[in-house]
Formats: C-alpha cells, sequence, structure tokens
C-alpha cells in the first residue's frame, strides 16, 4: 500500500513538473508588453546617454 501511493505521489510530481515546463515556454500578453516597457526605456536611456555626451562635448568646445 506505502509503495503504491509513494508511486503515485512520484508520477503526480512528474506530471505537474512536465505541465510546469510547457506552460512557461509560451509568453503571455504581459510578458510581451513588458518586454515592449523595458527595450523602450533602454532605447530612451540611450538616447539621454547621447544628449548628454553631445551637451558635454559642445560645453567643452565652447570653453576652448
Amino acid at each position: 500500500m506505502i509503495v503504491k501511493l509513494y508511486t503515485l505521489f512520484v508520477y503526480l510530481i512528474f506530471v505537474l513538473l512536465t505541465a510546469g515546463a510547457a506552460g512557461c515556454s509560451q509568453e503571455g500578453p504581459m510578458e510581451q508588453a513588458g518586454e515592449t516597457v523595458d527595450e523602450a526605456m533602454e532605447d530612451t536611456s540611450e538616447a539621454i546617454e547621447d544628449a548628454q555626451e553631445k551637451i558635454e562635448d559642445t560645453t567643452e568646445e565652447n570653453q576652448k
């Protein structure tokens, strides 16, 4: 009886892990939206850094 319960428990764990792994491979709409926001933030950050460098270069040139 205990062996059967143990075997059933092992099979149940296997099924849950397999189903969980299959579910993780699909991206939902919220994940896609999050990635879009991350990319937009990265692009904005790079644009700000570029603008800052241009301002610093211009300031250095004007001080000479």
